[in-house]
């Protein structure tokens, strides 16, 4: 099993499956007071990951993860398991790039956003209710807590809002296999 950490998560994978959670207290930096640093919406990210995944999967004929298992391991400690995707990031091509990102770009536009724009909902935010904030607005202190509303009508469409190379996987011929990392998966008016 390989394994890495970054700020507020530890991924590891083998050759069936790709595993994502929440850091323990004990395995995360501390501040200058010797308290474990939290990254902002973790765990809620977490959760909708896991939401958008089955949703997408249920909805849609986009290549997502299947979910293995998700559980809480404490409270506010998520951990996420799905069936190992194999396929090259698309930032990871080196040769042939060009033609990789024309391939993709069709792809996504052509088969992807099309879906998406599809599911509409009266409902903002993510798929588990909560309205996360852009990570742009997080220093701003407003912008920790939005309101949850509805609009009259379904205008509401789902976006990826991180639906960038790193998190789109190809095989050999260009082909996507799998678009992942869905934490920010929101519902957001057409115009976004």
């Amino acid at each position: 099993m390989q394994s890495w950490m970054v700020a507020d998560r530890c991924y590891s994978y083998d050759d069936q499956t790709f595993t994502k959670r929440d850091l323990l207290d004990h395995e995360r930096a501390t501040d200058t007071q010797g308290r474990p640093v939290r990254i902002r919406w973790s765990a809620e990210r977490l959760q909708n990951d896991h939401a958008a995944l089955a949703f997408i999967r249920e909805k849609t004929t986009i290549p997502v993860p299947k979910i293995l298992e998700f559980k809480s391991m404490k409270e506010g400690i998520y951990e996420l398991k799905m069936e190992r995707v194999y396929g090259t990031p698309l930032n990871k091509i080196r040769g042939d790039k060009e033609q990789a990102i024309r391939a993709v770009d069709e792809y996504i536009t052509q088969f992807v956003l099309p879906q998406l724009r599809s599911l509409r909902s009266r409902n903002v935010g993510s798929l588990t209710g909560k309205i996360i904030s852009p990570t742009r607005l997080w220093k701003q202190p407003e912008s920790h807590q939005w309101t949850p509303w509805r609009s009259w009508t379904k205008r509401n469409v789902f976006i990826h809002n991180d639906l960038g190379h790193q998190n789109i996987l190809v095989d050999g011929n260009f082909e996507v296999v799998g678009i992942v990392d869905l934490g920010i998966f929101w519902l957001l008016p057409g115009r976004f």
